[in-house]
């Protein structure tokens, strides 16, 4: 197609009567499609591709429970980490004596909001690279409202 500056090519069947066409539009989404097909194996990601499409599908239009499912264990994991920052500080209790219990909670509030903060953005920005996400869309459905 590129070499004969082609729009379109037919396509027949075995008694060449024609059974449709490919487009430069259709050449082109094939191209892409095959480009990041090779750029996932390169990267030794391929596996991943499926369940991250899934994922992101999930949390962008899934239940509030199918999110909580996905989410949830790495705010537990961020969780656990800061409690373990909050044990650390518990070792200098003698130097914070008075401000004690406040000084246990800080990691742990300090980590889960930055954790949701980083997930969101994450979640949008996978949606958006996707095509889950359209601006246009969305900035469509704000006006009307």
């Amino acid at each position: 197609m590129q070499k004969s500056d082609l729009l379109a090519v037919p396509v027949v069947d075995s008694e060449n009567r024609l059974v449709g066409i490919v487009t430069i539009d259709d050449a082109m989404d094939i191209l892409d499609d095959e480009a990041t097909e090779d750029i996932y194996k390169k990267s030794g990601i391929t596996l991943f591709q499926k369940r991250e499409e899934t994922k992101s599908a999930t949390l962008i239009s899934g239940s509030l429970m199918d999110v909580w499912k996905v989410r949830i264990p790495f705010l537990i994991i961020t969780m656990i980490g800061g409690l373990l920052a909050g044990g650390v500080i518990d070792l200098f209790e003698e130097t914070l004596e008075a401000v004690v219990a406040l000084a246990i909670f800080i990691p742990v509030i300090m980590d889960m909001g930055g954790n949701v903060g980083t997930q969101s953005s994450t979640i949008f920005t996978r949606a958006f690279v996707l095509g889950q996400i359209n601006l246009d869309k969305f900035t469509a459905q704000l006006l009307q409202r």
